[in-house]
């Protein structure tokens, strides 16, 4: 059997470098036609474009010996999120890196740079203990990175490698894409029917604490809708269990993603297990405080940490009701803060008190109908996606370590 060269990661690139927050740090971030991206924007096999900041083109020119170009592969080097890689969106150019992200470019006549992404993600635990290793924890160094060896085979079998996985993740984006449209869906009916009143234009209303609404309406506590308010438990991790945390990492973009849950000793939780319709939100410090997320999954043991709130309704037809509610609200969320801005805490007292406009059984169960099926085509997407990369990730360390030689896999 024919052995694949080894080089080490600077032999293939043109560019490994990492770039600069401008001057004045996130405040300075003045608007413009130029992304800056930053290590919460890069996910493992995708980008995350919430929280994208924009320069201006003097802070550009600034930063222009890290101008981002089509094909770089972008890999987080410091932080919670060391070594989380992507390839970069064409969509979001021109573009620079601030610095915790590094570019590697790699040479297009030896290495394809979808190569290198993939060879990056299989290699995850590698560098993950490595950025243990350096007089800075979680952190990768240029030299580090510059000194990863990575055996390539022919850009033929690379590109055969590619467009298995590639067609794997494609899937997947097209299912976050779909899902991601069925949300706003959700979202916009949710205002025209409980914030705008469109539905119900031709009705009597009458007055309220929070003006004209419906007649039949009330202004109602969360509190009174709900039989759960609470914070999570405190687990004891152990890799080796089949429970599984949601920490405040596993909350973002209205999304829940299980992969970067942690596991713990398993334990008698009660109702703090997770159910489906619950609605989560991260509950300590500025900037992740807020983010709401609601269940849409049917998983047994799982559970939150102590930094995330469950909130779960009395009826199960309050659930799509609640939570279109709370994912539309983080700002009033935020604003529930109590503690100094490092340790601002979510006031459970505060969200019990949240008042809210709320319907008639009647409109809750027409609601229902039609937002169910959105939720279930969701569910279904989601689940699909689950087993895809599950799949991708069973299918790249095969493919990557030669094991699994690209002609099996068509047989």
């Amino acid at each position: 059997m024919k052995l694949n060269k080894i080089y080490k990661l600077a032999q293939i690139c043109s560019k490994i470098g990492s770039g600069a927050t401008p001057k004045g740090g996130k405040e300075s971030y003045l608007g413009g036609n130029t992304s800056l991206i930053r290590s919460q924007n890069v996910i493992d096999f995708g980008f995350l474009y919430n929280g994208l900041a924009l320069i201006n083109d003097e802070q550009a020119h600034g930063l222009d010996n890290v101008t981002v170009m089509t094909g770089d592969v972008l890999l987080n080097i410091t932080g919670d999120s060391v070594a989380r890689c992507c390839k970069v969106p064409s969509n979001i150019l021109p573009a620079r890196v601030n610095q915790h992200v590094a570019i590697i470019r790699g040479d297009n006549n030896i290495v394809i740079s979808d190569y290198i992404l993939y060879y990056l993600q299989y290699k995850k635990p590698y560098l993950l203990s490595l950025s243990q290793g350096g007089a800075t924890r979680n952190a990768l160094t240029k030299k580090m990175i510059e000194d990863i060896k990575i055996p390539l085979p022919s850009i033929s079998e690379q590109r055969h490698i590619i467009d298995l996985l590639s067609s794997i993740d494609n899937k997947i984006e097209l299912n976050r894409r779909i899902n991601d449209n069925l949300e706003q869906q959700a979202q916009a009916l949710f205002k025209s029917w409980f914030v705008d009143f469109e539905p119900f234009k031709d009705g009597k209303f009458v007055n309220s604490e929070f003006g004209m609404i419906p007649e039949g309406w009330k202004i109602s506590e969360l509190k009174s809708i709900c039989s759960l308010i609470t914070k999570g438990i405190t687990p004891q991790y152990d890799e080796s269990s089949n429970q599984l945390v949601i920490g405040q990492k596993c909350i973002r973009g209205r999304k829940i993603d299980l992969s970067i849950a942690r596991k713990h000793i398993p334990k008698q939780i009660n109702e703090k297990w997770v159910q489906y319709g619950d609605v989560l939100i991260n509950s300590t410090g500025i900037g992740t405080l807020g983010r709401p997320a609601q269940v849409w999954f049917q998983k047994k043991n799982v559970t939150v940490d102590s930094h995330v709130t469950i909130v779960r309704t009395n009826r199960q037809n309050d659930k799509m009701f609640i939570g279109q509610y709370f994912l539309g609200k983080q700002i009033l969320l935020e604003s529930y803060a109590t503690g100094s801005t490092g340790q601002a805490d979510l006031s459970k007292e505060l969200l019990a008190m949240t008042k809210l406009v709320y319907p008639t059984d009647k409109v809750l169960n027409d609601f229902n109908k039609i937002i169910t099926n959105m939720v279930l085509k969701i569910v279904e997407l989601q689940t699909e996606t689950e087993y895809l990369s599950s799949l991708r990730n069973t299918l790249l360390p095969q493919l990557m370590s030669g094991e699994l030689k690209i002609n099996e896999t068509t047989r």
